[in-house]
């Protein structure tokens, strides 16, 4: 166990240190260089690299084509290294430091994060499943795109990349997928940390009056708000746990099952009170990401994502949405105005900044929007601070041009194959935030970002202007008028729509004026030529985008399978967690220190009061990492332990059918199984092994833009194979769909009629495998069709 994480993190060193000189030439405008950001700028530019070199078939899926790829990397650092030595030494030299607080800071929460998932690395419940395929898919296929392992015939239509960087990464250290699983979440919780450090760091650093230790302290305030701390719903947990939750309370709090919660008896070692615990209360931490009356709203935050342990996109993409920001950072940054001629002058930044923008859509496609508009507002920024209006318009818009039709051109292979369930846009009618809702989840984010931009309106009369107020009210006004057209227009009606919220506007009005104080306090931030003060552009950019995105949630949602606002606020929410933390954390740093020099008696007062209420919310909401982790582990006691996410199978027999498939079956090769509703155990064969079955979990197929139509004759395609009493009849079935190998096993013999099964004992098809109850046949390639008349269950 201890060997596959050290050798995950060598691979992981040796991308991050094979990337740093490139890293530092295209971060060179940060005051740290961008060092923390080496390690997921190299996953990302060699992963990009191989995955583009399996789509041209130009390399196979092999760890000796990543060498390959490092090794090109590693040539493009010689001629960097050969033109910018003496900058380059310098610029490590006098940031040593900060590198090794940045190694420190991935060495420590990538083995705290592995060392925690060595409680619980079962890949099991959930999407873990679907996750796993995918994974296995990345790992198994000889050229990309990767063959659909749940429905055989079509390629992945799923944002996938950031499994081909995982899988790449474990090939690259030589571990089974089935640990890489495992490996992939630590890694990514550490990848998730460095750059949040990296980002604080690089916010903070940047202002005049900010020391070495101040910035590393912005940076680990960071790795605490989007890494590490939950939501208040915890503490609610915690009082249910200790008997000290009034019914009253409970009830006004509207969280789905929280009044039963039941007191528990796992105390902590050191206190005396108790910790919530699943054996009295079985998932309590999942109430916290369903915070609404009926559970129907998916508010979920990134230590969740850790401790639940689902590899999705949106988990692998923290680390590089965060990168992404960097790089607008880095633009911001720039002494000169951007514009076209930015890449004429660096042709080569165009490239790399492409390929890292590019990604966004290609890892978790909710991202794109988010980050892109972050980046383009950063780069407008940068450009507002020397030129007027219209001009930096329109050079912003010359420079963001070839910027974003490279990003599409880099990721064209992907685009050209990927279908999305998204149907449009519609308006929010009902299931709006009610108070309880955005106190819970939003408290100890708001409480460190909402004080800045107060702060500078109420200091600055210039600020808040009537004309500046009408200005950016207009935003909001705008954004309502559009969701009453487009209600309008689905049909809807305009009066019920409103009635219905009734003091759920109470909290549509908050978000509102949040966002109209944040674009306040940026536009007059802007404006500033004091260059302390100018250094909050950044941190406001980021919280003017945070509050967008809360604020649209309430008015707007993407058209899905789900038709709800249930994924939106899903995406949208995690995105905005991630900003705010990053931005309050670098934000708060600023306050407090400019507050320290206010002398007046409100502002002592102000100070006083922000500063005990972030401190208490923040600290309420660190209950819930500390209680999910105890509860999710058994008191960190939990045994046996691994990394395998298969050993809790132990000797099944499906398993071992998994391993000898994965051993001996051919590339192009396909199976048939077990199709299963979503969350089932059906379809576990070729998510253990990334060998295509003919369908797998519909549901989850048809979120992915697989039509009906299909989806029915595929279902209906393995019940014949398996309940048909006639190989005459089930030979062509799996001919058309062009199976090798019949899988007989627990699920198929739990789901299908044993008289059906039996045709197979009689029949042509040779056993390849036997264990128990489950048996592997091998499929002809061509039978003679007279060769099966008669040939039925006995």
């Amino acid at each position: 166990m201890i060997q596959d994480t050290i050798q995950w993190w060598l691979a992981v060193e040796a991308i991050g240190l094979i990337a740093l000189p490139t890293a530092l030439i295209l971060f060179r405008t940060l005051p740290g260089r961008g060092i923390a950001f080496a390690k997921p700028f190299g996953l990302l530019l060699t992963g990009y690299l191989f995955w583009i070199a399996l789509t041209l078939h130009v390399l196979p899926n092999r760890p000796g084509s990543i060498v390959l790829i490092l090794l090109a990397i590693l040539a493009v650092d010689y001629l960097i290294l050969r033109r910018h030595w003496g900058e380059l030494r310098e610029a490590v030299e006098s940031r040593s430091t900060l590198f090794v607080a940045s190694e420190l800071v991935f060495l420590v929460a990538f083995f705290a994060a592995a060392h925690v998932k060595s409680f619980i690395p079962e890949i099991n419940g959930t999407e873990k499943p679907m996750d796993f395929l995918f994974l296995n898919a990345a790992s198994s296929s000889k050229f990309y795109p990767p063959e659909d392992p749940w429905m055989s015939g079509f390629d992945v239509s799923y944002y996938y990349f950031g499994y081909v960087i995982q899988a790449m990464t474990g090939k690259l250290a030589g571990v089974s997928t089935a640990i890489a699983f495992n490996l992939a979440l630590a890694g990514t919780a550490a990848l998730a940390a460095v750059a949040a450090f990296g980002l604080g760091y690089e916010l903070v650093k940047g202002f005049a009056r900010a020391s070495f230790g101040a910035a590393v302290a912005a940076g680990i305030g960071a790795i605490l708000l989007v890494a590490i701390m939950g939501n208040l719903e915890g503490v609610l947990e915690f009082g249910a746990a200790n008997g000290a939750l009034p019914d009253s309370m409970a009830d006004a709090a509207d969280v789905a099952n929280l009044a039963e919660a039941p007191e528990s008896n796992a105390e902590f070692p050191v206190i005396g009170i108790n910790y919530p615990s699943d054996q009295t209360s079985f998932w309590w931490w999942w109430r916290a990401t369903r915070i609404s009356p009926d559970a129907g709203t998916i508010t979920e935050f990134p230590f969740f994502s850790f401790i639940l342990g689902d590899l999705h996109p949106h988990v692998m993409s923290i680390p590089f949405v965060l990168l992404v920001a960097g790089l607008g950072l880095a633009f911001w940054r720039r002494a000169r105005p951007l514009s076209l001629a930015t890449w004429g002058e660096s042709p080569a930044f165009l490239g790399l900044s492409a390929v890292i923008v590019g990604s966004m859509g290609f890892i978790n496609t909710w991202d794109l929007p988010t980050f892109g508009f972050l980046f383009a507002l950063l780069a407008l920024a940068r450009n507002l601070r020397e030129l007027p209006p219209l001009r930096a318009l329109q050079d912003t818009a010359t420079f963001l041009m070839p910027l974003a039709a490279l990003s599409v051109v880099l990721y064209a292979p992907f685009y050209l194959g990927f279908g999305s369930q998204a149907s449009g846009i519609d308006a929010v009618a009902t299931g709006a935030t009610s108070p309880s809702q955005a106190i819970l989840f939003w408290g100890p984010l708001f409480a460190v970002s909402l004080p800045l931009p107060v702060y500078l309106l109420v200091r600055d009369a210039g600020a808040r202007t009537p004309t500046r107020l009408l200005t950016a009210a207009n935003v909001v006004v705008v954004l309502v008028l559009a969701w009453a057209v487009l209600l309008l227009a689905k049909g809807g009606n305009l009066n019920e729509a409103i009635s219905e919220r009734g003091i759920n506007w109470l909290v549509g009005l908050f978000f509102a004026a949040s966002l109209v104080a944040t674009l306040l306090a940026l536009w007059r931030a802007i404006e500033r030529r004091d260059e302390d003060e100018r250094g909050v552009v950044a941190v406001l950019a980021m919280m003017t985008t945070a509050y967008l995105l809360i604020f649209g949630a309430e008015l707007f949602f993407v058209s899905d399978v789900f038709n709800s606002r249930l994924n939106t606020v899903f995406k949208l929410y995690y995105q905005a967690w991630l900003l705010l933390g990053v931005s309050g954390a670098a934000g708060g740093w600023w306050l407090v220190t400019r507050l320290l020099d206010e002398t007046a008696p409100s502002w002592r007062a102000f100070r006083f009061a922000t500063s005990v209420m972030a401190v208490l919310l923040i600290g309420g909401a660190l209950l819930y990492p500390l209680g999910a982790t105890l509860s999710r582990t058994e008191g960190l006691a939990k045994s046996p332990r691994s990394l395998d996410g298969l050993a809790y199978t132990g000797a099944s027999t499906d398993t071992a059918a998994a391993k000898w498939l994965h051993k001996n079956a051919d590339p192009g090769e396909r199976i048939v199984e077990a199709v299963g509703g979503q969350y089932s155990p059906a379809g576990r064969i070729s998510a253990w092994t990334g060998i295509p079955t003919i369908l797998g979990w519909p549901g989850h197929e048809k979120q992915w833009g697989r039509a009906d139509d299909d989806l029915a004759a595929r279902t209906q395609a393995v019940k014949t194979i398996y309940e048909s009493a006639s190989l005459e009849e089930v030979m062509p079935i799996l001919q058309q769909y062009g199976v090798t190998y019949v899988v007989i096993g627990s699920i198929e013999r739990a789901m299908y009629a044993p008289a059906g099964l039996q045709k197979f004992e009689t029949g042509p098809l040779t056993v390849v495998f036997s264990s128990g109850q489950t048996i592997v046949y091998r499929v002809p390639p061509i039978l003679d069709p007279d060769a099966l008349a008669g040939v039925a269950t006995p």
